[in-house]
């Protein structure tokens, strides 16, 4: 599954699939201005650090992701109504 930035919301209709992931995430890594990126002295070249930030992510997307059951778990709980926010009280 792929998310949709413009619609903030993941595309549907397939399972993980690492080799899109990998696609899309690098293209994502790719959109980083260099200026961000810093200057990391361990790798070779901002190409190199580029190829690290994306086997990070995809990594981190392929294993385990023990918050996630609990995630959705606290999705399904219902909601206790908001209270009133004090702070911007106008008198």
């Amino acid at each position: 599954m792929i998310y949709n930035a413009k619609e903030h919301e993941p595309l549907g209709g397939g399972s993980w699939d690492e080799r899109l992931a990998r696609y899309a995430i690098a293209d994502i890594v790719d959109s980083v201005p260099a200026e961000w990126l810093g200057e990391e002295t361990e790798f070779a070249d901002e190409r190199a650090q580029r190829r690290a930030y994306v086997t990070y992510l995809v990594e981190r997307l392929s294993g385990p992701q023990p918050w996630l059951a609990e995630a959705i778990a606290a999705t399904a709980r219902p909601q206790p109504p908001l209270s009133q926010r004090l702070s911007h009280r106008v008198d």
